[in-house]
């Protein structure tokens, strides 16, 4: 403990932080894959699908939507969830919205798997920094 702020010393509770951190670096690197494999196959969609460049400019920037729109319930969804539910939850949700998208020839799939994980990935971009700031070594 502490003495001057009162709170637990960083190293009484490791093993809880430990497991947490793992999660958000396996996130990390699934949603890597996302941002990473999505531009590259843009020429390929618009091939397949027959889009114009409207509808595929949608697609590259939906994510941005999901992680827009998951800031207005995030709070409210944190109160009732258990934060390892919801982030397991939402890692899964991103895997399966992935596998979709590599099987998925439909425009409106393909752009709701996107929404999808742009949502996932607003969860962990909002908890990281919540976490860091609960779980941090307070002396540094």
């Amino acid at each position: 403990m502490n003495e001057k702020t009162g709170l637990k010393d960083a190293g009484s509770f490791w093993s809880d932080r430990n497991s947490i951190f793992k999660v958000l670096v396996f996130v990390t690197m699934v949603f890597n894959i996302d941002t990473g494999v999505f531009p590259p196959v843009l020429k390929q969609i618009t091939k397949d699908l027959g889009i114009d460049d409207i509808k595929v400019a949608f697609l590259g920037t939906v994510t941005n939507f999901g992680n827009c729109a998951i800031t207005l319930v995030f709070s409210p969804l944190l109160k009732h969830v258990p934060i390892n539910k919801l982030l397991l939850t939402s890692c899964l949700i991103n895997i399966l919205c992935c596998a979709l998208i590599t099987v998925s020839f439909d425009f409106y799939v393909l752009a709701t798997c996107r929404f999808m994980q742009g949502l996932t990935m607003g969860i962990f971009g909002t908890y990281t920094p919540i976490w860091i700031n609960r779980k941090a070594p307070h002396a540094s």
